[in-house]
């Protein structure tokens, strides 16, 4: 049995790095070292003129900066914008104090340090191993999740199913990241284990193993889950510890930051996650990594080639006139007909959107006419954009859109339906995350008996929402802006 690394332990307190403390006594010493070593900081700034970052001036700025490395799933920029976890935790706390939040991307995990270590960044919003951070006396928050670090192989390898696999086959990892700390905790006990840092992105690093530049990776699980959708080759060989250790994730603030923004910010990450908004956070940028079928990906990304450049520009034209993202538009193409407009499916609807003939009539398509793709295209698009805008006014983005596309499948009544039986069972109606767990039971007659509409294929809609998701993700990916 692998042994145990306290800061990667699941069971650690609020703040990662105080967990090392296994004892009163040691606790004891460590509030004594930190007590003398904030003396020493506050007498050093004095000495040295220096002084620490006010939080009222930052609010004067009206700018909370944020220092970060580009990494899939966390933070990444998207058609002009930057997304990710860690990205929306921070916008939200940026707004709540009544700022902007603005991002300085940076080379690699050393000179995020080197930013809060030199105070040009308020924190860091990923990049920085907290383990490290902290030894360097910069102020940590509390965990906003954790994540397991597995090992990544190329499927046409061979898999090393235990850490034992790893002797004489070395791992590629992140330069200076929180997988190098990790392995480092590990040497006592497997002091064969080898490493090579790599000075690449965590999307780079996973390419080279998609095309076999790369043996073996170590990653987080959500970054490897969410490049998989794009590098179908990809695979998961075992997580790396057997005891179901987790990495955790935070920020690290800059070494004169006031420590009432710390202390905000670990109040803002505790509402967060008692409220369970952090795991709907989560859900929008790992959701469509749930979804992963290596064959049913490898299928998506060669029709994307091969298929899409026939129908491209009446995606482009439909989505553009009803105000949507074609890319999704084509997504959903994709779930309902793989792009076959002589689809007909055992309920009778057809064409490369899927349309039913009474659906088709109320939009003045002929049903004669459901074969051809243009038309077809032209209303589904309209349909969905309907569909989107008759979602009670309690449904915000992104929930609105999982809700829309659950209805295009299933029918808009039956979804009301499905928000009757999450209300009547203290869910919130107006959350996709709580929706998904009661659309299945409109399948079961204890169930649908008690809604307006009875039985319907609940469980077929909630897969459908996570397919188009996840094509629209790997879509954005390949015809990203």
């Amino acid at each position: 049995m692998a042994k145990q690394n306290p800061l990667f332990d699941s069971r650690q307190a609020p703040l990662p790095y105080l967990s090392i403390a296994r004892s009163h006594h040691i606790g004891a010493a460590f509030c004594l070292v930190s007590a003398l070593s904030g003396a020493w900081m506050v007498a050093f700034y004095l000495w040295t003129g220096q002084t620490r970052q006010s939080l009222d001036d930052i609010r004067k700025s009206g700018v909370l900066e944020a220092v970060a490395v580009e990494m899939p799933a966390r933070l990444e920029r998207r058609d002009g914008e930057w997304r990710g976890i860690e990205h929306e935790i921070a916008a939200r706390f940026a707004a709540e104090l009544g700022l902007r939040l603005a991002v300085r991307t940076v080379a690699g995990p050393g000179k995020v340090l080197d930013a809060l270590r030199n105070n040009e960044a308020h924190l860091a919003l990923n990049g920085a191993s907290l383990k490290r951070a902290a030894d360097l006396g910069l102020p940590v928050s509390r965990a906003t999740r954790r994540v397991r670090l597995q090992v990544a192989y190329q499927r046409e390898r061979l898999r090393p199913r235990a850490v034992q696999h790893l002797r004489g086959r070395p791992l590629a990892v992140v330069a200076g990241g929180a997988e190098v700390e990790y392995l480092r905790g590990l040497r006592d006990e497997y002091p064969w284990l080898q490493w090579t840092e790599a000075a690449l992105t965590h999307e780079q690093l996973l390419r080279e193993v998609h095309e076999g530049a790369a043996a073996l990776a170590l990653a987080g699980d959500d970054v490897i889950a969410v490049n998989r959708l794009h590098y179908p080759k990809v695979q998961v060989a075992f997580t790396l510890s057997d005891l179901g250790e987790r990495l955790p994730l935070g920020f690290a603030l800059a070494s004169r930051s006031d420590p009432e923004l710390a202390r905000l910010l670990d109040r803002f990450i505790g509402r967060l996650r008692s409220s369970g908004e952090m795991d709907r956070i989560a859900d929008v940028y790992l959701g469509p990594a749930e979804a992963v079928d290596v064959y049913d990906t490898q299928t998506f990304h060669n029709r994307v080639t091969s298929l899409l450049p026939h129908y491209r520009n009446w995606f482009l034209q439909f989505a553009q006139v009803n105000g949507l993202d074609w890319r999704l538009l084509a997504s959903v193409s994709y779930q309902e007909s793989h792009w076959d407009p002589e689809a007909k499916s055992r309920t009778g609807v057809r064409g490369i959107m899927q349309i039913t003939e009474s659906t088709a009539k109320s939009y003045g398509l002929q049903t004669k006419n459901l074969h051809d793709p243009a038309p077809s295209i032209r209303v589904g698009a309209k349909f969905l954009a309907d569909l989107i805008a008759r979602q009670p006014a309690d449904v915000q983005p992104p929930d609105r859109l999982w809700f829309a596309l659950a209805s295009y499948n299933i029918g808009f009544g039956h979804v009301m339906d499905a928000r009757q039986l999450a209300r009547a069972d203290g869910a919130d109606p107006s959350r996709w995350s709580d929706l998904r767990r009661y659309l299945p039971l409109k399948q079961q007659r204890k169930w649908y008996k008690k809604t307006p509409r009875g039985y319907a294929r609940g469980r077929e809609a909630v897969t459908f929402v996570n397919r188009v998701r996840k094509y629209y993700e790997i879509l954005s990916f390949m015809e990203g802006g």
